[in-house]
């Protein structure tokens, strides 16, 4: 015989339980939120930092850069470059997705479009990753027929 005092007690956990869920995932929902803001507020300022460093005479970029900067190297390079510097913690893998973004909103952002809403428009990070480079490979190919 089943116990109705038993179910009723299991439906109450089951709901307490449920209830503790949707509190996670509101809290969990925001947290992504925050995340994302940090990152795009340190794509825009890393974007600032990119440009100006590229306007910088040669004995300036190699002050920044340091050691691992090649004056004849592409251009691209700069990003990975700061990104090592100003934030080391960054693992390699990341380090190299954020500075596809990167190469790829300094070469392709309008004027005017919010970085954000750029990078969005363009399938997010890992769009802008791998249209990056295409982008790159593009350059190798038109490269290689003026050689």
């Amino acid at each position: 015989m089943i116990d109705k005092n038993k179910i009723k007690t299991e439906i109450e956990r089951a709901r307490t339980s449920a209830v503790d869920l949707q509190k996670f995932a509101q809290a969990a929902e925001k947290a992504v939120e925050r995340r994302d803001d940090a990152l795009y507020d340190f794509f825009r300022k890393m974007y600032k930092v990119r440009h100006k460093v590229r306007e910088l005479d040669l004995p300036r970029k190699h002050k920044v850069l340091g050691d691992g900067y090649r004056p004849f190297g592409p251009s691209s390079q700069i990003a990975g470059l700061l990104l090592k510097k100003i934030f080391p913690e960054l693992d390699a893998k990341k380090r190299g997705k954020y500075a596809a973004v990167l190469n790829y909103v300094a070469e392709r952002k309008p004027k005017g479009e919010k970085l954000r809403d750029f990078v969005r428009n363009n399938r997010g990070i890992n769009g802008c990753v791998a249209k990056e480079k295409e982008l790159r490979k593009e350059k190798q190919r038109s490269t290689k027929g003026k050689a």
